[in-house]
């Protein structure tokens, strides 16, 4: 993925985004920037929250097609992410949505 996606993991990494921190992305969807948040994360430490149930459901599919169950992520259908409730604490929140919806800044000096 040289996308979105790669760039979202990027940018949290160079904001100190380590693998044993545990991501609530908020919007996950269909797990555009999900499978490399993932991939990088330790098992168990990924926690997706979506809205939209037959999205959740496609995300499902994706997370089986990438091979990555095994990483353990939580995928939550919620519509309002502060009524999610975790055994653990969360280290960061990112709203992945926000990556693939804000116009690039290519997209705008057009």
């Amino acid at each position: 993925m040289g996308d979105a996606a790669s760039l979202s993991v990027f940018v949290l990494v160079d904001h100190g985004l380590l693998p044993k921190h545990r991501l609530l992305d908020i919007g996950c969807g269909v797990l555009r920037g999900g499978i490399p948040l993932i991939e990088y994360l330790d098992a168990g430490h990924y926690v997706g929250v979506e809205a939209r149930t037959e999205v959740l459901k496609e995300a499902r599919k994706e997370l089986a097609k990438s091979g990555l169950e095994g990483k353990r992520p939580l995928l939550v259908n919620e519509a309002d992410p502060t009524r999610v409730r975790l055994d653990t604490p969360i280290d960061v929140a990112w709203p992945s949505w926000c990556s693939f919806t804000c116009p690039t800044r290519s997209s705008m000096d057009t």
